[in-house]
């Protein structure tokens, strides 16, 4: 049709497009709920306080990195450089907390004293008082084997030898407090004395102040006449020959026709002494400056389970029961210190072995030079101190055993061990292992001979195993 179909004012018009849904339909909800937990799951961590696991790991690392420091500053520096574990007991002077360690610092070698002026001197004789004496208040006794006097003295300065003591042209030489300590080691060229607290002769002007363990000068005695003169225990070959020139009186000594020292006074007054000689005193380390390294909230360096391979532990428990022979006597709440050589390697640890730093127990700084790995055990504070009691005797379910396990450093799996190369230098961290705490327990022996197999040589079996783990991931690279 020309003008068109009537019926095209009956076809409907275009409809406008409808407008786009605001909604989500179910599956899309559910995609974007999963999509949300995921990103939860993975930012939450960063977000909010650690586990008790993640903060042991993260402990170790840092711990890790310290010691790392330590080493690194030893061979930058080309000298002794180290660590030292603070006892949380320093500062709540509650006996319980002598395990636990929540600071390690740095730690250096203060120069080596070597007396007040050029005349200052040290002459040696054989300690005929006090052979193989054991000091006050320690068990099981700590003999020193051996000792010799050491004299610090000076060429004389014009005081008559009957107002100062000492024998004609040689006066005291006096040394100030907080200075030297037992532990110190006395060189004269190749002969090294370790200095042990000893008096060795009352004719000394030399006390042992028993609170902060090091020697000092008794002014009155000195004023009196007397030497300042300490002890020492010789450590090598050479420190145990010397060549006596006088007696006690100053008279010289040669030898007779049958072989025997004669003094030309014919007194033959001992000890006898050799001729004053050069020294210097290697003392021991001191804390640095430095920021310490603060473990993490709830995390704790375990001294009881922390020690050489084969050895001892750092610290033994603190409920008044005797330690075994093989521990020796390391209850106090002095630090511990470890020093490494620029090479890298494990120079020495020390701690105080002897007592308190009370009247009835004097300290006794030891210094050790070990060749085997130190472990170091990084767990929960919440398990310190450790029950002397623990082990598993009448334990009966799996889920007993679990929980006691768990209650423990050195048996929670959380755990972790921080490895240190005794001659290597090699830091490493390694998990805790799976120790069968009963096997454990039936197979221990008795170490100091007393009461049987008791529960602390139930813990040093356990302590072993553990170790002995940490050791064989250490080889194989474990980190």
């Amino acid at each position: 049709h020309a003008y068109g179909s009537p019926f095209d004012s009956l076809t409907p018009s275009p409809q406008p497009p409808a407008p786009p849904r605001s909604g989500l339909t179910l599956v899309e909800l559910l995609i974007v709920i999963v999509i949300l937990g995921i990103l939860v799951a993975a930012v939450l961590p960063l977000l909010t306080p650690a586990t008790g696991e993640r903060r042991i790991r993260e402990a170790s690392r840092g711990l890790n990195t310290f010691v790392s420091l330590a080493m690194a500053k030893a061979a930058g520096e080309g000298r002794s450089f180290g660590i030292g574990f603070k006892k949380l007991s320093q500062d709540t002077s509650n006996a319980s907390d002598r395990p636990v360690c929540l600071e390690v610092f740095l730690a250096e070698q203060p120069q080596p004293y070597v007396g007040f002026s050029e005349s200052s001197m040290v002459r040696v004789a054989n300690n005929f008082r006090d052979q193989n004496r054991s000091i006050q208040g320690s068990y099981p006794p700590i003999s020193f084997g051996p000792t010799v006097l050491l004299q610090l003295v000076a060429f004389g300065t014009g005081v008559a030898p009957a107002q100062d003591g000492a024998v004609a042209g040689i006066d005291p030489d006096l040394f100030p407090s907080g200075m030297i300590r037992p532990g110190d080691v006395l060189e004269i060229g190749s002969a090294r004395f370790e200095i042990v607290p000893l008096m060795g002769s009352v004719q000394t002007s030399v006390m042992l102040d028993p609170a902060t363990g090091f020697f000092t000068v008794n002014q009155t005695m000195s004023n009196a006449g007397r030497i300042p003169q300490l002890v020492g225990r010789p450590l090598n070959d050479t420190g145990q020959s010397f060549t006596p020139v006088s007696d006690a009186a100053g008279s010289s000594l040669f030898v007779s026709a049958n072989g025997t020292l004669t003094s030309t006074s014919g007194s033959t007054l001992r000890p006898f002494w050799t001729a004053p000689m050069r020294y210097r005193i290697i003392r021991q380390p001191q804390p640095t400056s430095a920021s310490p390294y603060q473990l993490p909230e709830g995390v704790a360096i375990d001294l009881q389970g922390s020690g050489l391979h084969g050895d001892a532990p750092l610290a033994i428990e603190n409920n008044g029961v005797a330690a075994n022979s093989s521990v020796g006597i390391r209850n106090n709440d002095d630090p511990i210190y470890v020093m490494f050589t620029p090479e890298g390697a494990i120079e020495s640890i020390r701690y105080n072995r002897g007592g308190d730093g009370t009247s009835s127990g004097a300290k006794d700084f030891l210094t050790i030079r070990p060749t085997a790995n130190l472990s170091l055990l990084v767990g929960a504070r919440e398990n310190l101190p450790v029950d002397n009691s623990l082990n598993a005797t009448g334990v009966t379910t799996e889920n007993e055993l679990e929980e006691l396990k768990a209650k423990v450093n050195w048996t929670n799996l959380d755990s972790m061990w921080v490895n240190i190369g005794g001659q290597s230098g090699s830091v490493s961290t390694t998990e805790n292992a799976f120790i069968n705490v009963v096997e454990a327990a039936n197979q221990a022996v008795d170490l100091d001979g007393r009461n049987g197999v008791d529960p602390l040589d139930i813990r040093r079996e356990q302590i072993r195993r553990a170790r002995a783990f940490a050791r064989e991931m250490n080889r194989d690279g474990g980190n």
